[in-house]
């Protein structure tokens, strides 16, 4: 006859692998469940607030997923044991493949259509810090509208470096605010810059010789300034805010060394 601690139910060997898939699996569904019933009925919040709202209440989701689980993994018969595990194992690599299918809509759809880029001309342009007196100061900020993709340095002392993917209207003030600049008479747009005084940061720009602006005095320029001197400078202003503009909310997830 065989004992009670010999019972196959109880045979830890085949009991503890059913046990762990079931538990993994269910909290992976718990979480899964909870940020979505979270974010569809619950939370009311916007940005970033909303997201943390979501990730905590798929957090307890899992903790409770969890509690069941193992509950279920001690109290089951062996048979039900595998069964459970079958099924909550299925159900988590469907979610996955569901979350994965909706990461990538959303990242989709958060790409600007091609034909909002149509009237961006070809460009590089730059904003530099020549004086880093705030080290939580950007150090530059530099853009390609042929790639689409800005680099950020800063802030001192670490100088990290950000990539990102602009989106048409950021690249599209940018490119506007430059052309103004090259289709002005040369005297007048250096001179507020010719009063003395230190500069603080520095602006420079290429645009790209077959982009049709043939007509315009010069194709690329660099201005140093200080910011009493950008007062007196609209439309240099106006490139340096676009400029420092052009990262925010970028196409692609912005990545950082």
């Amino acid at each position: 006859m065989t004992s009670r601690n010999q019972s196959p139910d109880l045979h830890w060997s085949r009991r503890l692998p059913l046990g762990l898939v079931l538990l993994l699996s269910a909290m992976f569904l718990g979480f899964f469940l909870g940020a979505w019933f979270a974010s569809t009925f619950l939370v009311t919040s916007q940005g970033m607030v909303a997201g943390a709202e979501v990730v905590v209440s798929g957090f307890f989701a899992a903790i409770l997923a969890a509690i069941l689980s193992a509950i279920a993994a001690f109290r089951l018969s062996l048979r039900s044991l595998t069964i459970a595990s079958v099924v909550s194992a299925v159900l988590a690599l469907l979610a996955f493949v569901l979350f994965s299918i909706r990461m990538d809509q959303i990242q989709e759809a958060r790409k600007d259509p091609e034909s909002e880029y149509a009237n961006v001309a070809a460009f590089s342009a730059s904003v530099e810090q020549l004086v880093v007196s705030d080290p939580y100061l950007r150090i530059k900020i530099e853009v390609d509208s042929r790639t689409r993709e800005w680099t950020s340095t800063g802030p001192a002392p670490d100088n990290q470096i950000c990539k990102g993917t602009a989106r048409a209207a950021k690249l599209l003030a940018v490119s506007d605010a430059l052309k103004a600049l090259v289709a002005m008479d040369q005297s007048e747009l250096t001179q507020p810059f010719q009063t003395s005084g230190p500069a603080e940061r520095r602006l420079s720009w290429t645009f790209d010789p077959a982009d049709g602006l043939e007509a315009a005095p010069s194709l690329s320029g660099t201005i140093d300034f200080s910011d009493a001197q950008l007062r007196a400078a609209p439309e240099v202003a106006r490139a340096v805010a676009a400029m420092g503009l052009i990262s925010a909310s970028p196409t692609s997830p912005v990545k950082c060394d």
